[in-house]
């Protein structure tokens, strides 16, 4: 019961993946490499978050939606 905030997080992160790879490939002409620019930052946002939530659980602090 505590991956809504994962699963959310993962939902943005997918579609913001698409957009954002096609901008830094076509737009910056930085070709492969700005799918893998991209694709490096969506990976490193949700991984604030889900180390967050991880912290906030184990110390028993989660509150709101970090504990749905």
């Amino acid at each position: 019961g505590k991956i809504k905030l994962q699963l959310i997080i993962g939902l943005i992160m997918a579609l913001i993946n698409i957009p954002l790879s096609v901008f830094f490939s076509k737009n910056l002409n930085m070709g492969l490499a700005g799918v893998i620019t991209a694709t490096s930052i969506c990976s490193v946002i949700p991984l604030v978050f889900f180390s967050l939530q991880y912290f906030k659980i184990i110390t028993s602090k989660a509150k709101g939606v970090w504990n749905e």
